[in-house]
């Protein structure tokens, strides 16, 4: 099989980095990738993989090119070519730019479709298209061969929708290697790595506020009990807020879109007691380093995160930032210890259905 992949993500986000990484591993595992990484600087090609592939320019076209010559070559001596389309969540109103890329797209895929290539989505999510979006997406998912949500919630809104649904994966962040979630010193690190709203477009004056007056709370009974508070931006965007709500002295660090900043990060959920946080790809990495995590939401508004902890059985790790105190916060993070085995064993249950999940799909896209 030959992949052809975009390695173009949003940068400044280390989570979009790590799962664009797995996907081009797991698909270096299947076979042949192709890697557009035109702009890229080297340590970004570092951290994302994708200086370890063969790379080319203007893929959609090169995925028909490649597709025309095989349909001359004898049937034996073919190569399976796919065009696998970045994870991410589909939802929202469209710009006009959005709008043209996504007619580009699905021209490319019935290009594909009558060459014999095929167009893979999966491991996203989607929810609230827009008219014109949605009436694509129909287009979309029936011309491609996998189209694959994350999260049980996007698949009952897709198929609601009229949209071709092939089958259930999940995030790619399941796949990154694992530390069993361990016992911590107590009272220790306290990691916060929070965003200021639930969509990470719009504001969301509520949900600040309630999240503000909760760590605003918590921080002080933290040091008073002999923890010290950390804050971590996996998001470099993140960073404000986190000088918004720290109350006083204490660590931050922020990811700055290198393997070095990226390992700080890393480092910093490994070397905590417990890690709050309200962005999934900071939960999952916690735990994958060992680290209990807590998220703190509102999951009224936050039900991509609140969708995705139920399927992974993960939920009761969830704390609703409307009714809880910083009490209930504190309580919660003395009763880890007792509650540890189950959470270590409810964890590597998810990592490992996630993984099987993910594979799964990725193995339908070599399968004829």
């Amino acid at each position: 099989m030959v992949s052809y992949v975009d390695a173009h993500t949003q940068f400044d986000n280390l989570g979009d980095d790590v799962i664009l990484e797995r996907l081009l591993a797991l698909l270096a595992e299947r076979g042949e990738v192709v890697v557009d990484t035109r702009g890229i600087g080297p340590e970004l090609l570092e951290l994302t993989g994708a200086g370890n592939h063969r790379r080319a320019g203007a893929l959609p076209l090169r995925i028909l090119a490649d597709a025309a010559r095989d349909r001359l070559r004898a049937e034996g001596s073919r190569s399976r070519r796919v065009l696998v389309l970045k994870p991410g969540h589909i939802g929202g109103t469209p710009s006009a730019r959005a709008i043209a890329e996504r007619v580009v797209l699905l021209g490319v895929t019935l290009g594909c479709r009558a060459l014999g290539a095929r167009v893979v989505r999966t491991a996203f999510s989607v929810a609230d298209l827009h008219p014109t979006m949605l009436l694509l997406e129909r287009w979309q998912t029936r011309a491609m061969h996998v189209y694959a949500p994350r999260d049980s919630r996007s698949v009952r809104y897709a198929r609601g929708k009229g949209l071709r649904v092939h089958a259930t994966s999940a995030d790619l962040a399941w796949t990154v290697p694992v530390t069993p979630v361990r016992p911590r010193t107590s009272p220790g690190t306290v990691v916060f790595s929070l965003r200021c709203s639930t969509s990470g477009y719009e504001k969301q004056d509520d949900y600040e506020r309630r999240l503000t007056a909760l760590v605003g709370r918590l921080q002080p009974s933290l040091r008073s009990g002999g923890r010290t508070p950390v804050w971590v931006s996996q998001v470099v965007s993140d960073d404000a807020f986190a000088g918004q709500l720290a109350d006083g002295p204490g660590e931050r660090v922020v990811f700055d879109r290198t393997p070095a900043g990226s390992r700080r990060v890393l480092d910093a959920y490994a070397g905590a007691e417990v890690v709050l946080t309200n962005r999934l790809h900071t939960f999952l990495l916690a735990l994958a380093q060992g680290t209990p995590a807590l998220v703190l939401t509102d999951p009224s508004t936050h039900a991509k995160l609140d969708g995705l902890l139920s399927d992974a059985g993960l939920g009761d790790l969830l704390l609703d930032v409307r009714s809880v105190s910083a009490d209930d916060v504190l309580a919660r993070i003395d009763g880890l210890t007792a509650e540890l085995p189950d959470v270590a064993t409810a964890v590597a249950k998810a990592f490992a259905t996630g993984r099987a999940h993910i594979a799964a799909t990725l193995d339908d896209a070599v399968a004829g």
